[in-house]
């Protein structure tokens, strides 16, 4: 049976690849999907039944990035410099730039729901997935966070690894975290 590995990045801005045997089968970019969320699960579940529909052959396995929002202790105050923090925020704008990975309450909701929708989809299509965390997936391509990088040498670093392993592709900063997590899916999930 050929095989199928889908790796997805649950960021707005990210994507869903599908490949097999080293060919881009599938990709779906979630940027350009807008900010409704009926129409991203519509378009999501379509891609994926559509894959489904499209290698019946196939047998699919898929790796979902998992990302624990961990709340903070004293919602009014920033965790950093314990500043006051205006309603819905976790981070002061002053440790924001030094912090920039840390979401407000309603990104974080917003997070939460995406990754609902694109779990959900899997279930709905029968695709057998894994949660992996972002250490999990990283640490094999030497792509732990570094102190004091900004998100866009981290992005760019992210980008340049997966171009060394995908190279008849082209490959953005939307779509290379769910390249290099099918990649990771490929490399840890031995078939049955």
């Amino acid at each position: 049976m050929k095989r199928m590995w889908v790796g997805i990045d649950p960021g707005r801005s990210s994507g869903a690849m599908a490949w097999t045997d080293g060919h881009l089968e599938g990709a779906m970019p979630f940027g350009k999907l807008g900010d409704d969320p009926t129409s991203f699960a519509v378009a999501y579940f379509g891609f994926l039944r559509k894959l489904r529909d499209s290698y019946p052959d196939h047998d699919f396995r898929c790796c979902l990035e998992r990302v624990w929002a961990s709340p903070p202790r004293d919602p009014t105050h920033c965790r950093k410099c314990k500043a006051k923090l205006p309603e819905g925020h976790l981070v002061c704008s002053r440790c924001r730039s030094d912090n920039a990975h840390q979401m407000g309450a309603q990104t974080m909701f917003t997070f939460g729901q995406n990754f609902g929708h694109l779990e959900m989809g899997l279930i709905a299509c029968g695709i057998p997935y894994r949660l992996v965390i972002p250490r999990a997936w990283q640490s094999p391509f030497d792509l732990l966070s570094k102190k004091r990088e900004s998100t866009t040498e981290k992005k760019n670093r992210h980008k340049a690894r997966a171009m060394e392993y995908f190279t008849e592709m082209k490959v953005t900063h939307a779509i290379a975290d769910s390249l290099l997590i099918a990649e990771y899916c490929r490399r840890t999930w031995r078939m049955e």
